[in-house]
Protein backbone atom coordinates (compact mmCIF):
# COMPACT_ATOMS: atom_id res chain seq x y z
CA UNK A 1 0.00 0.00 0.00
CA UNK A 2 1.45 3.54 -0.84
CA UNK A 3 1.56 5.69 1.93
CA UNK A 4 2.04 9.48 1.51
CA UNK A 5 3.38 12.11 3.85
CA UNK A 6 3.22 15.72 4.35
CA UNK A 7 6.13 18.35 5.57
CA UNK A 8 5.81 19.81 9.42
CA UNK A 9 6.21 23.28 8.96
CA UNK A 10 4.95 23.85 12.71
CA UNK A 11 8.25 23.42 13.99
CA UNK A 12 9.71 26.68 15.70
CA UNK A 13 13.12 26.84 16.83
CA UNK A 14 15.02 29.06 18.93
CA UNK A 15 15.63 32.56 17.69
CA UNK A 16 18.79 33.32 15.61
CA UNK A 17 20.87 36.21 17.50
CA UNK A 18 21.28 39.44 15.37
CA UNK A 19 25.01 38.86 14.32
CA UNK A 20 24.10 35.43 12.80
CA UNK A 21 21.57 36.92 10.43
CA UNK A 22 23.55 39.68 9.14
CA UNK A 23 25.98 37.01 8.64
CA UNK A 24 23.40 34.66 6.50
CA UNK A 25 22.19 37.76 5.03
CA UNK A 26 25.41 38.86 4.14
CA UNK A 27 26.52 35.49 2.96
CA UNK A 28 23.32 35.80 0.42
CA UNK A 29 22.76 38.74 -0.71
CA UNK A 30 22.43 37.68 -4.35
CA UNK A 31 19.34 35.87 -3.30
CA UNK A 32 18.23 38.17 -0.85
CA UNK A 33 17.86 40.89 -3.34
CA UNK A 34 16.32 38.96 -5.49
CA UNK A 35 14.02 37.38 -3.15
CA UNK A 36 13.12 41.42 -1.73
CA UNK A 37 12.83 42.22 -5.87
CA UNK A 38 9.82 39.38 -5.95
CA UNK A 39 8.24 39.97 -3.34
CA UNK A 40 7.57 43.81 -4.20
CA UNK A 41 6.07 42.61 -7.63
CA UNK A 42 4.29 39.89 -5.86
CA UNK A 43 2.76 42.94 -3.34
CA UNK A 44 2.01 45.28 -6.31
CA UNK A 45 0.27 42.61 -8.05
CA UNK A 46 -1.78 41.87 -4.57
CA UNK A 47 -2.53 45.26 -4.42
CA UNK A 48 -3.72 45.54 -8.50
CA UNK A 49 -5.72 42.31 -7.97
CA UNK A 50 -7.43 43.22 -4.34
CA UNK A 51 -6.49 41.85 -1.01
CA UNK A 52 -10.07 40.63 -0.19
CA UNK A 53 -10.64 39.11 -3.44
CA UNK A 54 -7.20 37.30 -3.04
CA UNK A 55 -8.55 36.37 0.36
CA UNK A 56 -11.79 34.86 -1.27
CA UNK A 57 -10.07 32.78 -3.63
CA UNK A 58 -7.29 31.39 -1.56
CA UNK A 59 -10.16 29.99 0.54
CA UNK A 60 -12.13 29.09 -2.34
CA UNK A 61 -8.79 27.16 -3.23
CA UNK A 62 -8.23 25.56 0.25
CA UNK A 63 -12.02 24.37 0.59
CA UNK A 64 -11.54 22.36 -2.92
CA UNK A 65 -8.18 21.27 -2.21
CA UNK A 66 -10.03 19.90 1.53
CA UNK A 67 -12.87 18.14 -0.69
CA UNK A 68 -10.59 16.63 -2.92
CA UNK A 69 -8.20 15.49 -0.45
CA UNK A 70 -11.44 14.31 1.23
CA UNK A 71 -13.28 12.37 -1.39
CA UNK A 72 -9.44 10.63 -2.27
CA UNK A 73 -7.55 9.89 0.90
CA UNK A 74 -8.26 8.25 4.17
CA UNK A 75 -6.48 10.35 6.44
CA UNK A 76 -5.60 9.60 9.95
CA UNK A 77 -8.63 10.32 12.60
CA UNK A 78 -5.98 12.00 14.87
CA UNK A 79 -5.70 15.70 14.56
CA UNK A 80 -2.65 16.52 17.26
CA UNK A 81 -0.98 19.32 15.82
CA UNK A 82 2.72 17.57 15.80
CA UNK A 83 0.84 14.50 13.64
CA UNK A 84 -1.27 16.91 11.75
CA UNK A 85 1.38 17.65 9.39
CA UNK A 86 3.63 13.77 9.65
CA UNK A 87 0.64 11.99 8.71
CA UNK A 88 -0.09 8.90 6.69
CA UNK A 89 -2.36 9.04 3.72
CA UNK A 90 -3.70 6.05 1.76
CA UNK A 91 -6.56 5.83 -0.97
CA UNK A 92 -9.62 5.49 -0.95
CA UNK A 93 -12.24 3.23 -2.72
CA UNK A 94 -12.81 6.05 -4.47
CA UNK A 95 -9.37 7.33 -5.09
CA UNK A 96 -8.13 4.43 -6.61
CA UNK A 97 -10.04 4.29 -8.87
CA UNK A 98 -10.63 8.50 -9.91
CA UNK A 99 -7.29 9.25 -12.03
CA UNK A 100 -6.72 12.83 -10.92
CA UNK A 101 -6.32 10.99 -7.06
CA UNK A 102 -4.16 8.30 -8.55
CA UNK A 103 -2.27 11.05 -10.17
CA UNK A 104 -1.82 13.42 -7.62
CA UNK A 105 -0.87 10.57 -5.14
CA UNK A 106 2.35 9.02 -7.53
CA UNK A 107 3.68 12.23 -8.74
Amino acid sequence: MKRFYTVDRSRKDEPLSQETIDLILNYNIADVQLYNYFHQMFRKKVRAFGEGLLKEKTAEFRRKREEFESRCFHKPEQEDHAVRFNREWTLTDFGKQEPTCTFSAYS
